[in-house]
C-alpha cells in the first residue's frame, strides 16, 4: 500500500514539473554548446630545415600555424647549397590527410641558390595548401629528392659513391663529375585548423557535470531508493496476479484438452461406426478383386506377353470390377487422395489403349457385358478363367492380337502401372485397421508384387506422357514412409 502511495506520489510530481526540468536541460545544454569560446589559438611562423648534404640547407616555412575559416596555408621553400657543391633537379612535395594543395600538383621544382651568390635575388618556391575540415590539426610531410653531383669517376656500384672524396669542385670542372640521386622527408606543424565544436562542448559539459555531481547523485541516489521501494512492491503484486493467472489458465488448458480428448475418441468412434463397415464392404466387393486382377496379370506376363489369352482376361476382369464399383459406388474411395489419383491416372491411361484396340466405347462394353455371361443365372460372384467359352467375340480376339504383338516398352510401362497400383491399394484396404491389431504392422508396408523400372513418360504414346510423369511423380510421394 505504502510502496502503491510512493509511486503515485511520484508519478504527480514528474507529472507537474517534467516539462520544466526538461526545458532547464534543454537551455543548459544550448548555452554550454553556443556561448563563445575564449579560446584563441597563437598564430606563430614555424620552419624546418633539411640538409641534403655538408653546408647545404632546405628550408620549409609555414607563415602561420593557424588558420581560421577557409584561409589556405602558405609554404614557402628556399634551398641553398656552399661553394664547390652542385645539386640541381631539386623536386619537393608536400602532402597532409586535413589539406589539399590549391596549386595544379603538390610537387614543385625548387631553385637550389649557392650560399656564395649574395647579389642574386632569392624568390622562394611557394605551395598553397587548402584545409579540408574546418577543426583539428594536421602535420604536413614534406618530401624531396635531387641530383648531386659528385667527382671522380663513376663507381661501379651507387652504394660506393659516398666514399668518393671530393678532390676537385664540381662547379669548376662539370665534366669530370657525375650525378647521384638523393631524397630526404621532414615535417612541419602541427598546423591548427580550427576549434572543433563538438570537443569544446563536451569539455563544457564535462566541467559542468563535475561541479554538480554531488547532488546530481544523491538526486539520483535518493530517486533510485523510492523507485526500487514502489518497484518491489509493484513486483510482488505482479507475481501475485501471474501465479493466479497462470493456475486459472493451467485449469482452462487442462480442460480444453480433456474435452478435446473426449470430442476425438466420439468422432473416432463414429467414424468407426460408419466408415469402417463401408471400407470392408468395398474391400470385399470391389478392392481385393480389383488387387487380384492386377497380380494375376504381373505374375502372367512376367516371362512374356505369348499367354496373351489369359492376360486378356485379367485385363478385361480389372475394368469389369472397376465399371461395376464406378455405377453402384460412385467410384474409388481410399484414405489417402494421392492414392485415388493414383488409380485414376493408371485406369485412364490403360483404357484408353484398351478401348482403341477393341475397335471403340461400344465394342469396348459390350465385351465387358460379355463377362457376365459367363456366370449362371442368380450367381452373385465375378466371372472365373476356367469358365470362358469356347468361342470368344470380335473385339475381345482384337485385345488377344494386340498383345499378341505389343512392343515391350509398352508391356512394361502397363505392367508398371499396375504394380504400383496393386500396392497402393492393399495398402489403403488394410491401413484403416492398423490401430485395431498390435501385429498389423508389417501388414501394411507397402509392398510392390515386382521389382520393375521406372518407365519411358513416352512408352505408352505422346498423348499420355505428361500424365505418366506426373504418375510417376505422385508414386515416389505416395511411397516416401510407405515401403520397407
Amino acid at each position: 500500500m505504502n510502496g502503491g502511495v510512493a509511486a503515485a506520489s511520484q508519478t504527480s510530481h514528474w507529472r507537474k514539473f517534467g516539462l520544466l526540468y526538461v526545458a532547464l536541460g534543454v537551455i543548459i545544454l544550448m548555452v554550454l554548446a553556443t556561448f563563445p569560446s575564449d579560446e584563441k589559438a597563437i598564430s606563430r611562423s614555424v620552419l624546418a630545415v633539411a640538409h641534403p648534404s655538408s653546408g647545404a640547407s632546405l628550408v620549409a616555412t609555414l607563415d602561420s600555424n593557424t588558420l581560421q575559416g577557409v584561409r589556405d596555408e602558405t609554404i614557402s621553400l628556399e634551398a641553398t647549397t656552399p661553394p664547390g657543391t652542385r645539386i640541381e633537379n631539386m623536386i619537393v612535395c608536400a602532402s597532409a590527410p586535413q589539406l589539399t594543395s590549391s596549386n595544379q600538383t603538390s610537387c614543385v621544382p625548387v631553385r637550389v641558390f649557392p650560399k656564395s651568390d649574395i647579389s642574386s635575388k632569392r624568390i622562394p618556391t611557394v605551395i598553397h595548401l587548402h584545409p579540408t575540415d574546418s577543426s583539428g590539426s594536421d602535420k604536413i610531410l614534406i618530401t624531396a629528392s635531387w641530383l648531386r653531383y659528385v667527382p671522380g669517376a663513376r663507381p661501379a656500384k651507387a652504394s660506393d659513391a659516398k666514399s668518393v672524396l671530393q678532390t676537385r669542385s664540381c662547379e669548376e670542372q662539370p665534366g669530370s663529375c657525375y650525378p647521384i640521386a638523393e631524397k630526404m622527408a621532414m615535417t612541419v606543424g602541427p598546423v591548427n585548423l580550427g576549434i572543433n565544436k563538438l570537443t569544446r562542448f563536451g569539455a563544457r559539459l564535462s566541467r559542468f557535470l563535475k561541479d554538480l555531481t554531488l547532488p546530481i547523485l544523491l538526486l539520483v541516489i535518493a530517486n533510485w531508493l523510492t523507485s526500487e521501494a514502489a518497484g518491489r512492491d509493484r513486483r510482488r503484486e505482479e507475481i501475485e496476479k501471474l501465479v493466479r493467472d497462470e493456475k486459472e489458465t493451467r485449469e482452462k488448458r487442462d480442460e480444453e484438452t480433456r474435452r478435446d480428448i473426449e470430442r476425438e475418441q466420439e468422432e473416432q468412434k463414429q467414424i468407426a461406426h460408419i466408415l469402417l463397415p463401408k471400407v470392408m464392404r468395398l474391400s470385399g466387393h470391389y478392392y481385393l478383386p480389383i488387387v487380384s486382377n492386377l497380380t494375376w496379370f504381373l505374375r502372367a506376363s512376367a516371362v512374356s506377353s505369348k499367354n496373351y489369352s489369359d492376360l486378356v482376361f485379367y485385363l478385361l476382369s480389372f475394368f469389369h470390377v472397376a465399371r461395376a464399383l464406378k455405377e453402384k459406388e460412385g467410384g474409388i474411395f481410399f484414405k489417402d487422395i494421392a492414392a485415388e489419383k493414383l488409380f485414376a491416372i493408371a485406369n485412364n491411361v490403360i483404357r484408353g489403349i484398351v478401348v482403341a484396340e477393341c475397335g471403340g466405347e461400344t465394342e469396348y462394353m459390350a465385351v465387358l457385358d460379355y463377362l457376365d455371361t459367363w456366370l449362371p443365372p442368380g450367381t452373385k460372384r465375378w466371372p472365373r478363367l476356367g469358365e470362358r467359352p469356347a468361342s470368344l467375340p470380335e473385339p475381345w480376339i482384337n485385345l488377344e492380337t494386340w498383345l499378341a504383338r505389343i512392343d515391350l516398352r509398352q508391356l512394361e510401362a502397363i505392367r508398371y502401372l499396375f504394380n504400383v497400383l496393386g500396392a497402393t491399394m492393399r495398402y489403403e484396404c488394410n491401413e484403416p485397421y492398423a490401430h485395431w491389431y498390435i501385429n498389423s504392422l508389417r501388414e501394411n508396408l507397402f509392398k510392390l508384387e515386382e521389382r520393375i523400372d521406372s518407365p519411358d513418360p513416352a512408352a505408352l504414346g505422346s498423348t499420355n506422357t505428361e500424365i505418366i510423369k506426373e504418375f510417376l511423380s505422385l508414386a515416389n510421394l505416395y511411397r516416401q514412409g510407405k515401403e520397407q
